[in-house]
């Protein structure tokens, strides 16, 4: 076994220092916007028009697999 560098623990300390710093630096990002704009795309995708539309397009895909497979 070799003994530890004190270059290496100079390197790591710098480096948690840095780090340290950088967290501190950095504002914490607002997520109330993005979480209600999720939301709002939730609801919208349960309505019956949207409803409909994702099983008449589900349809369709099943018709065009059934007639390719036939075909």
């Amino acid at each position: 076994m070799t003994a530890p560098d004190p270059h290496d623990d100079q390197a790591a300390r710098a480096l948690r220092e840095a780090l340290g710093h950088a967290e501190d630096a950095a504002p914490m990002p607002d997520v109330r916007a993005s979480i209600s704009r999720r939301l709002r795309a939730e609801q919208r995708d349960g309505t019956p028009g949207y409803v409909l539309l994702q099983a008449l397009l589900l349809l369709a895909l099943l018709v065009a697999g059934i007639w390719y497979l036939a075909g």
